[in-house]
C-alpha cells in the first residue's frame, strides 16, 4: 500500500502538478455535469520528506455521470488496475439548487475497508483539507497524475498540457487561459548550439527538489516553461539512486547533522543535473540564484 521510495520511470507524459490551482483543476475539474466525460483518475501522493507514497483511484459511482461525487481506493498490492481497497467518498459541496459550489468533504462510508487512523487516509484527508478547500500546496507534498487529462481522460501530449494535467480543448471549456507554449523540453538536446549558463558555484549543494521549491526562477521564465522545469527537477529528484540523506535522529536513512548533508557525490546535488538542463533553464536557475545573492 506504500513504500519509501519515490515513483521512478514515470512514463514521459506523467508530471507533478506544481501548486494547489493545478491540483484542483486535475481532481475536481470534471465536476460540471455538463463536462463529466469518464469513470475513473488516479493521482500518486508523494511525502518530499521521507519517499512515501500512496496511489489512489478516484471511481465515479456505479450508475452515476453528473460527477456529483467520487470513490476514493488507494492501491494496495502489486497490480496497479485491480488492487484496490475502498476508502470513502470525496463530495463536491452543493448549494440548495444542488449546483457546485467551492470546497469537498472526504469522509468514510459503511463500507471503509480503512480507519480513520489508517496513514493511506490521513493522507489523502491532508490533502483535502490543506489543498482541495482552498489552501496552498504544502511544499513537501507532491501530487503526480497518470498523463491523462483530469476531465476527459484522453492522453495529454504537450508540455503544457501535461504541467496543467488538463488538455486544450478541455481548458478552454473549462475557462483556463491556455498557457503560452512551452520553448522545447526541460533537458537538454545533444549537440545543442546554445552553451546555456554555467553552474554558479553556490548551486553546489543544492539538491533538485530545493532548487524547485526555493528558487524562484518563476521570474525569469514563461508560466508554461516554469512549469515544466517545476516537473523536471522533482523528477530528476524522484530518479536519484543515491539521494541526499534527510536531516534527523539518524534513523531510517537520514542523518543527525548538517555535515552528512554535504557529499557532493549524491546524485540529486546540481553538479549531477546541471548539465542535463536545456540552456534557458540554466540561464532561468542562474539568474535566480543571482537575485537571491543581490
Amino acid at each position: 500500500m506504500s513504500t519509501t521510495t519515490a515513483p521512478v520511470c514515470a512514463p514521459a507524459n506523467r508530471a507533478a502538478l506544481c501548486d494547489a490551482a493545478h491540483v484542483n483543476r486535475f481532481v475536481l475539474g470534471d465536476w460540471d455535469r455538463d463536462s463529466a466525460k469518464w469513470t475513473s483518475k488516479k493521482i500518486t501522493l508523494v511525502s518530499g520528506k521521507t519517499g512515501q507514497h500512496y496511489t489512489y483511484q478516484l471511481a465515479r459511482p456505479p450508475g452515476t455521470d453528473d460527477g456529483r461525487g467520487w470513490l476514493v481506493k488507494v492501491l494496495a498490492g502489486p497490480d496497479n488496475t485491480a488492487d484496490y481497497l475502498y476508502l470513502g467518498m470525496l463530495y463536491p459541496r452543493l448549494d440548495a439548487a444542488k449546483a457546485y459550489v467551492e470546497g469537498v468533504a472526504f469522509r468514510r462510508t459503511a463500507k471503509s475497508s480503512l480507519p480513520a487512523e489508517a496513514p493511506a487516509w490521513r493522507a489523502f484527508a491532508y490533502l483535502t483539507d490543506r489543498c482541495l478547500n482552498g489552501g496552498e500546496l504544502p511544499p513537501r507534498l507532491q501530487v503526480w497524475h497518470e498523463g491523462r487529462c483530469g476531465r476527459c481522460g484522453r492522453s495529454l501530449t504537450t508540455p503544457e498540457s501535461i504541467a496543467l494535467g488538463i488538455g486544450p480543448t478541455c481548458a478552454e471549456r473549462m475557462g483556463i487561459a491556455a498557457p503560452k507554449a512551452a520553448q522545447g523540453p526541460a533537458e537538454a538536446a545533444d549537440g545543442a548550439a546554445d552553451p546555456g549558463a554555467p553552474m554558479p558555484p553556490g548551486l553546489a549543494y543544492w539538491t533538485a527538489d530545493e532548487a524547485a521549491e526555493c528558487l524562484d526562477y518563476q521570474a525569469h521564465l514563461s508560466r508554461a516553461d516554469a512549469d515544466v522545469l517545476s516537473s523536471t527537477l522533482w523528477r530528476i529528484a524522484n530518479e536519484a539512486l543515491n539521494p541526499t540523506p534527510l536531516g534527523g535522529d539518524g534513523s531510517d536513512g537520514t542523518v543527525e547533522t548538517p555535515d552528512g548533508r554535504l557529499s557532493l557525490d549524491n546524485d540529486d546535488k546540481a553538479g549531477h543535473w546541471w548539465h542535463r538542463l536545456a540552456p534557458r533553464f540554466q540561464r532561468a536557475l542562474a539568474a535566480a540564484v543571482a537575485d537571491d545573492d543581490a
